[in-house]
């Protein structure tokens, strides 16, 4: 569909077929047609024989190995994970190893639900050998208050806008199995077996990226099926999107892009 619309950014699609590079050891990619060039990093960059192989696990994670286990075991039957034996984990991807510290983080103040975080930069220092090339923009206070500027302008009309999530946006993106084993990690120091990432997770520098890439084709496919004939703006914060429609069918504008996108298997 990107293809047919003459999208400048089409051909990433073939690429996620295969799956991505993580970014260790290889010069990632530039999309000047969508991104601006990135031209500094917060992380110095290191080699591989700096880093260490194994990272403990932070004490929010360590304290509650049922949590991080329940998680990693969905992840695992969503295809996400796969499970080594750490004494194989050398044979099956050689010298890219690296067990990464885990943590967790509470979504919600008092409630039974944790977020997993994986720290790609302390101790393994993986993050510190990727180097993401394009320049990705979060929508910011003004460029809301632009959008609602606009909207504010159109006089005589409804407007409306709707909030919505992606879930496990980092997740939808395969990495390239080369690069599995950097993205590995135990639920506790004594386990046999270790959990292997194949998607992109959240806590390696290149995630954000090519969610964020993917996502920007996404919104641009929908603006392009819709046309002018449906209008609405379209921001999205890392995985949190922000529909403003306005007009005398601005509901049916939101439900076609939505459609759009669930049709796509945006989840």
């Amino acid at each position: 569909l990107l293809q047919e619309a003459q999208d400048p950014d089409a051909q990433f699609f073939r690429h996620l077929r295969h799956g991505v590079p993580l970014g260790v050891g290889v010069r990632l990619p530039r999309t000047p047609a969508v991104f601006e060039r990135k031209t500094s990093w917060k992380l110095p960059l290191l080699q591989l024989e700096d880093a260490a192989r194994v990272a403990a696990n932070y004490s929010s994670a360590a304290e509650r190995p049922e949590v991080v286990r329940e998680q990693y075991l969905a992840d695992e039957a969503l295809g996400r994970m796969i499970r080594v034996p750490e004494a194989e984990l050398h044979r099956y991807f050689g010298t890219r190893v690296a067990i990464i510290a885990l943590g967790a983080l509470e979504k919600k103040p008092n409630s039974d639900e944790w977020r997993i975080i994986s720290d790609g930069s302390h101790t393994v220092f993986v993050n510190h050998r990727i180097r993401v090339r394009d320049l990705v923009r979060m929508p910011t206070y003004w460029d809301l208050h632009s959008v609602m500027q606009d909207l504010s302008d159109r006089e005589h009309t409804t407007r409306f806008t709707l909030l919505f999530d992606v879930a496990g946006a980092h997740r939808l993106v395969p990495i390239r199995c080369e690069d599995w084993g950097l993205m590995a990690s135990k639920v506790e120091s004594t386990d046999s077996d270790v959990f292997v990432n194949t998607v992109g997770t959240f806590g390696f520098a290149s995630a954000a990226y090519y969610w964020g890439r993917e996502s920007a084709a996404l919104l641009r496919l929908a603006h392009y099926l819709l046309g002018p004939l449906f209008p609405l703006w379209l921001l999205l914060y890392a995985d949190d999107g922000n529909i403003l429609s306005f007009g005398p069918r601005f509901h049916l504008n939101i439900w076609l892009m939505l459609f759009t996108w669930v049709v796509l298997g945006v989840p």
